[in-house]
């Protein structure tokens, strides 16, 4: 969890900072696209969160309402997020001009509440430690894991689109590569970084990250 929060944050930090700087059509263009893919893991991450994750937590524990402070806090941001998102269908059908100004405004809309959930999500997982004698935690997480990895696989764009962004928004070398991420066969990571990911390179030059999840330079920064 704390990977994906992770990848969230760096990825909309480097929109931010690049938002105001980008002008030419094909720019604005490949910019908007690598902006709607944000948005676009973002709702999934919170729905998967809302109707799968948390309800199986609060079964497993026994305690009704236990995740509902975070489902509270998605109530918060969700306006915010959807006039980003809507801002970003409008440019891509070309019904709007882009403007970086009001773009990056739309964003201080709702992302200091988002940030400041993503960042107290993770202490209320923490203390799912409090039920260790009544549920295996770690079972859990790496079937639940695996199912919304199979779920993701039946996404066209999975191959395409969503993992490409995920490893452009991963920091391996983050706390000095402790994080083996994803956990997929070296094989397989060679395949997504080298046939995959160059599929869609003008989307992911803007991402904090390369192809090989290393760090590199915003080019409108």
């Amino acid at each position: 969890m704390i990977i994906i929060h992770n990848i969230l944050i760096r990825s909309i930090n480097a929109i931010y900072l690049q938002c105001v700087n980008i002008s030419s059509p094909k720019d604005v263009s490949d910019f908007m696209e690598y902006c709607a893919e944000w948005g676009h893991v973002i709702h999934e991450h919170h729905l998967t969160e809302e109707t799968d994750v948390f309800p199986g937590i609060e079964q497993l524990a026994g305690e009704q309402g236990l995740m509902e402070r975070n489902v509270e806090q998605h109530h918060d941001f969700f306006p915010g997020l959807e006039k980003f998102n809507e801002y970003v269908r409008e440019v891509k059908d070309s019904k709007v001009q882009y403007d970086g100004q009001k773009f990056r405004e739309i964003i201080d809309s709702f992302m200091p509440s988002m940030y400041r959930h993503l960042v107290e999500e993770i202490p209320t997982l923490l203390v799912l430690n409090n039920y260790e004698d009544k549920v295996d935690w770690d079972k859990y997480w790496r079937k639940k894991s695996a199912e919304i990895m199979d779920k993701g696989k039946a996404d066209p764009n999975a191959t395409k689109v969503f993992l490409p962004f995920c490893l452009s928004g991963h920091d391996a070398t983050f706390e000095d590569g402790v994080f083996n991420w994803p956990p997929m066969p070296w094989l397989a990571k060679m395949l997504f970084r080298y046939w995959f990911h160059p599929i869609h390179n003008d989307w992911w030059r803007f991402a904090p990250c390369d192809a090989s999840s290393n760090p590199q330079v915003l080019p409108f920064a």
